[in-house]
């Protein structure tokens, strides 16, 4: 079942053949509200979409913190990059999420590397976006700081 995956700006690139190969290396998760998910710190090794409800994710070392709802993807680089996690993420409601492990990639990039191709693709591409933004909020604030 591939209903819902359509919402998420990471997978537009895939059809909905490839979203359906996708969901099948999903595992759905029922989140209650005050869940934690886990730990600025933690080993980040998988990917989760909302589908519904809110996370709050807050991270000490940067002193920043927002929040995220349906749409919304968490540790994409996380299923290709080791590391720790940057933040901590706690719901603020019940959520449904979709969770891809790292193992759960590796699965797809051997039995459909040209699914897991088009999710990386994906996954650059947000990164992209972020990096962009992130450059701007730099210069606008080296700007104004002259």
């Amino acid at each position: 079942m591939s209903g819902g995956l359509e919402r998420f700006a990471l997978l537009a690139g895939l059809s909905e053949s490839e979203r359906r190969v996708l969901s099948e290396r999903l595992d759905w998760l029922d989140v209650e509200r005050g869940a934690l998910l886990f730990e600025e710190g933690d080993p980040a090794d998988a990917l989760l979409l909302v589908l519904e409800g809110r996370i709050r994710l807050s991270s000490a070392r940067r002193h920043a913190d927002g929040e995220l709802g349906p749409g919304s993807t968490i540790g994409a680089l996380s299923i290709v990059v080791e590391g720790p996690r940057e933040s901590t993420a706690r719901t603020r409601s019940s959520c449904r999420l979709l969770r891809l492990s790292r193992a759960g990639f590796e699965s797809l990039r051997v039995s459909d590397p040209q699914v897991a191709c088009k999710l990386l693709e994906g996954i650059v591409r947000e990164s992209a976006v972020f990096t962009r933004d992130a450059l701007a909020h730099l210069v606008d604030r080296s700007a104004g700081s002259h």
